[in-house]
């Protein structure tokens, strides 16, 4: 991975590739379902700091005379977040080849009381290379995914807090997922195999040196 700095009060621009030879350990009589094989993906990120909390917070984070609140809270940007990636997936079987395009946006808040709400949307268009062997129509597979993540944040320790430890963070995040993925895939029965909704409920314990 490149990745080119701008000054702090700017930003920052990601350049990335990644690779991944996997190995699936499913079990199936057609061969065609072999999900093993290479799967490269290419992409930027690009991040945005746009003003500081101590300025959308003035009144919280304004000097009483004994300093201002929460040490280094004060200094957290409201952050803006774009990217695109680029996926090639091929596998030995023929039913998960794919030409992947996703392009996400999100927007990371400050939050007074070492709190910060951050949200993501991101939508992918997956152009599978193959007729599916579901698809009674014998018609390749395109899907259309969209994925929601609702985050909140709160800052236990942050960096140069702690005397022995001036590079140590610790974060508590509670996220909400939302998923949807829509099919064009259509079995005899006229079910729609590979298109559900899925909600998932997280909380993480975010330690970093």
């Amino acid at each position: 991975m490149s990745s080119i700095d701008a000054d702090s009060e700017l930003g920052r621009t990601d350049f990335f590739y990644t690779y991944d030879d996997r190995d699936y350990f499913d079990r199936f009589e057609n061969p065609r379902l072999d999900r093993d094989g290479n799967y490269h993906s290419i992409g930027v990120r690009q991040e945005i700091n746009v003003v500081q909390a101590k300025r959308i917070w003035s009144s919280y984070y304004a000097d009483n005379g004994s300093g201002p609140r929460d040490g280094r809270d004060l200094d957290r940007w409201l952050l803006l977040r774009a990217g695109y990636t680029y996926r090639n997936e091929r596998t030995q079987g023929s039913e998960f080849d794919l030409f992947g395009n996703t392009v996400y946006g999100g927007v990371e808040v400050p939050i007074p009381y070492r709190l910060s709400f951050d949200f993501t949307a991101e939508y992918s268009w997956d152009d599978y290379t193959q007729p599916s062997i579901f698809d009674f129509r014998g018609f390749e597979r395109f899907d259309f995914v969209q994925r929601y993540i609702f985050g909140l944040t709160y800052t236990i320790k942050d960096r140069g807090e702690v005397a022995d430890w001036e590079s140590l963070s610790v974060k508590l995040r509670g996220s909400i997922e939302l998923l949807y993925q829509d099919s064009t895939v259509w079995d005899r029965l006229s079910q729609d195999i590979y298109s559900f909704n899925r909600q998932i409920y997280g909380l993480e314990l975010l330690i970093s040196y």
